[in-house]
């Protein structure tokens, strides 16, 4: 998330709209041989390789699973139901009446 303010929107939906116990916000990011770090889900570099294609080679993808970030395809078949099972906030909705959660995509 880059904006706090929306960030705190997100915070304050979840506790007035939720009767969860604890929630998180836990950034996903994914790691490409090439050109490392890369913000979100990505199994394949979506970045530029020299031209207007894109990099193209096997990212793994980082989440956190009881408490600690770890490629993903090492994680159990159950811990990875869960990933695919999980909501994404959509930051850019976060001040419109469309503000909600979306199904997280591979």
């Amino acid at each position: 998330m880059t904006n706090g303010e929306a960030t705190k929107a997100l915070v304050k939906k979840i506790a007035q709209n939720t009767k969860m116990p604890y929630f998180s916000i836990t950034p996903t990011f994914s790691i490409c041989p090439t050109h490392g770090y890369i913000k979100g889900e990505h199994f394949s570099c979506p970045q530029p390789n020299g031209g207007s294609q894109p990099c193209g080679k096997e990212c793994e993808v980082f989440s956190r699973i009881v408490g600690y970030f770890r490629p993903v395809q090492n994680w159990n078949d159950g811990k990875q139901q869960e990933f695919k099972d999980r909501l994404e906030f959509l930051e850019d909705k976060a001040f419109t009446r469309e503000f909600s959660w979306q199904k997280a995509t591979a």
